[in-house]
Formats: C-alpha cells, structure tokens, sequence
C-alpha cells in the first residue's frame, strides 16, 4: 500500500473508531478477573519497590539473596499460569554468583529482566472502540488462558491480494455498521511453519446488525459460540512474534491434551489503529479448541 492509501485507510479507520460511540449500550467486555489484575498488579509493586530501592546499591551476595526473595514472592502471586514467572524463574537460574563480577553480572542481568517484567505487569491495552456484545476482556499480557467467546457476526475479506482493511472500512461505511474492536485476522492452519495472514474480518457489534452473505470482495457471516485458548501480546505485530505466541499455545495444547484439542486455525485479534505508537499497540493470538469428551462421560 502507496503512503497516500495507507494514510487514508488510518483516516478511515479514526473516523470508524469515532463512530463506535454510537453503538447500544448493552455492548462492552465482561466483568474482568479482578483477583488476577490485582495480582499482577501487586507483584509489580513488589518488583518497582526493590528497583528504586537499590538502584545505587553496590552489588553483591547479600543483595542478589535480597532480589531472589522478591523474585519468589513475585511468582507466588503471578502463579504457574503467567509467562512472566516463567521468565523470572529463568533469570534466576542463572544468577550463580561465584565471585564478585558474577554478582555484578547477574544483577545487572536480573535488573534487566524485572524492569521489562514490571512494565508488562503494568501493561494495560488502549481500548479504542467497544467490544461486540457479550464479548470477553483482553487476556492479560504474557498470560495464557481459555476464553469463551458468543455467536458473533463479522464481514470478512481476504487479505492476500492487500487493500483488505479500506476494502471492510467501506462496506461498513455503506451499510452503517459502526467499528468495533477487535479486528479479526485468520492466519492459516495451527501447523505452518511460518503464520502467514490470510484473511481479515471487522466483527458486527450484535449479531441482529445487518444480513449475512456474500457482498463484492466481502462476506458476512455468522460465527457460532467457541472457546479459544489465547495469549496476550503487546508491541508491534512481527512475524516472529505470531511464531513465538502460536508456539507457546501449541505448548499449552500440548500440556493439556488430556482435555483440550485444536478445533479451528490461527487467528490474531488485533485491538489498536496505527495511530497508537507501536510500544502501546495491543493484540491476542488464539487457537479455537474444544474440550475432549472424557471415556464414560455423558
């Protein structure tokens, strides 16, 4: 996309964002898990209280002892669910300290690594529309979850040929459909090597807006009720990241495969225009699933 088109599709996408004001008021995100928020909110309190707290401290064995003790009270908190323990419990095992440049090193490396932890903890997405009805909040940062999503109904393009986001903008345009967040992108079957995006779709803000089938270069459809396991992700939208995140959730299948299996593609929900500064940008990779039914269940 020329500069002169895609600065046109930004305006486009502004003035959708602006009419998402005029949607019902029953849409908007369910109630958040507000024990988990807290949480992470409290283990990065912990985490910011010892950075400002020993950022001129000279490093040594007493205040590595010091950084661990916070470092477990952290996990304690985040639990074995967050990837931010994870990252915490690696750096620590890493901080060996068997004279006083080790000491220096390993502070210095876990310094490093709990700042970026901090500020993902802190991390909270720039909701720039209202979420179609009945539709889940953003999945934390760094964590991993199952999410149950309503019917839905989106207008959907393929984006291999591009122009895709200018080509939905003018069909809500034209039927007015006011903008929703998020933006849904399929990406192609769990087991490519490389994600690749093939499609992109602006979801309805109720399923009762306008009527299904196929308009030009658009198709509405009908999505039914399903339940994903997503991923929170935030910064710019790289090929490597969707590679990392699609893994880390093949991780997880893999993990609870007694329950869980794949039962639809790759998808990325993308939550922010490019008008929001790429540090602050928000989105979820998912992979639809469904539950294996147990021997001797009903």
């Amino acid at each position: 996309m020329n500069r002169a088109r895609h600065f046109v599709s930004c305006l486009g996408f502004a003035a959708v964002i602006a009419a998402a004001n005029t949607l019902q008021a029953d849409i908007g995100p369910n109630a958040r898990d507000d024990s988990r928020r807290e949480s992470r909110q409290r283990a990065a309190d912990l985490i910011e209280r010892l950075l400002n707290e020993t950022d001129r401290s000279k490093p040594s064995a007493s205040l590595l002892a010091r950084y661990r003790e916070t470092c477990s009270q952290a996990t304690d908190l985040l639990g074995l669910h967050s990837r931010m323990s994870e990252r915490i419990s690696e750096a620590l095992s890493q901080a060996v300290v068997r004279d006083k440049e080790d000491a220096i090193t390993s502070i210095v490396t876990l310094r490093e690594v709990l700042s970026d932890v901090c500020e993902t903890l802190r991390f909270e997405p720039i909701m720039e529309a209202e979420l179609p009805r009945g539709f889940p909040g953003p999945t934390p940062v760094q964590e991993i979850e199952l999410k149950e999503y309503p019917g839905y109904r989106m207008a959907q393009t393929e984006a291999a040929s591009g122009g895709a986001f200018w080509t939905l903008f003018l069909h809500i345009k034209k039927n007015d459909i006011a903008m929703t967040s998020p933006v849904e992108m399929g990406y192609g079957p769990v087991g490519e090597r490389r994600p690749r995006q093939s499609s992109m779709a602006f979801l309805y803000g109720n399923p009762e807006l306008g009527t299904t089938g196929e308009m030009g270069n658009v198709r509405v459809v009908d999505v039914p009720a399903m339940t994903v396991v997503s991923l929170g992700m935030r910064g710019p939208r790289t090929p490597d990241k969707l590679t990392s995140a699609r893994d880390g959730l093949v991780d997880w299948l893999d993990a609870h495969g007694d329950r869980f299996t794949a039962a639809g593609e790759l998808r990325v929900m993308g939550y922010n225009s490019p008008f929001v500064p790429p540090n602050r940008s928000y989105f979820e990779v998912q992979i639809p699933v469904r539950e294996i039914q147990q021997a001797g269940s009903d």
